[in-house]
């Protein structure tokens, strides 16, 4: 039996998760409900947030990394690293 996050992180934590943007506490460390994921409030410093902003900005153009010319370049350097896994003699 496969527990979703919310349920086996609300049970280790022995409280309820809060709702989007919302706030819990654990061990005196602040935490946010963030896009579904409970982030630390106070351990992101400016230059990380900065980072975030770049790395978001980067993810959010699907076109500069999902496309079929950027899925093939991505296959190509894989197998020449790894080898062609399809076409292994297992």
């Amino acid at each position: 039996m496969t527990l979703s996050p919310e349920v086996w992180l609300s049970e280790l934590l022995d409280r309820p998760l809060p709702p989007e943007g919302g706030e819990m506490v654990v061990r005196g460390q602040r935490l946010v409900m963030r896009d579904g994921i409970l982030r630390a409030i106070s351990r992101v410093s400016a230059a990380q947030k900065q980072t975030e902003r770049g790395f978001a900005y980067k993810w959010a153009r699907r076109d500069g990394y999902d496309s079929a010319a950027a899925l093939r370049r991505a296959r190509e350097w894989l197998i020449e690293r790894y080898g062609d896994l399809a076409r292994a003699a297992w």
